[in-house]
């Protein structure tokens, strides 16, 4: 599912849920209260409704959560990863050189890292090594930058 569908969701069910509990307030009764005690049920469809707008609060927040974890360790990952890289590079010169982490999967990634320190010390050229692992890179970097 997009992200924007599920944060226009979560924006609904949440305004419906605000917009239940002031219906509820305005005619003198407390949902806060209401919600823990058996007295209102005499009114199922209400009791249903606000169970189904509580269920999708619930699942779309932990699906939230969710994200922004994988995403904060998808960052964490490609920091890292950028970090060995430039310890071990001693020629940058590959133009793209911030989106290879994007460009390159994790076998290739590990390849890169290895061919570069194959390479003789003083030069690890970034060029040669994507050059070894994947060429097309090269070619695409020359036409254009890839980086978009």
């Amino acid at each position: 599912m997009k992200k924007s569908v599920r944060f226009w969701a979560s924006v609904v069910s949440v305004a419906i849920a605000f917009a239940g509990f002031g219906w509820e307030l305005h005619r003198g009764r407390y949902p806060w209260r209401d919600m823990f005690s058996l007295d209102h049920l005499h009114h199922p469809l209400r009791d249903l409704f606000d169970v189904c707008v509580l269920i999708v609060m619930i699942v779309l927040g932990i699906q939230v959560f969710i994200d922004k974890r994988k995403q904060k360790r998808r960052i964490n990952s490609q920091a890292e990863w950028h970090r060995s890289l430039d310890a071990i590079v001693d020629l940058k010169d590959f133009k793209d050189a911030d989106c290879l982490y994007g460009y390159l999967g994790p076998d290739e990634r590990k390849r890169l890292m290895q061919a570069l320190e194959r390479m003789p010390r003083g030069s690890r050229s970034l060029q040669k090594a994507v050059r070894i692992v994947s060429p097309e890179l090269i070619d695409d970097a020359a036409e254009q930058s890839a980086c978009t």
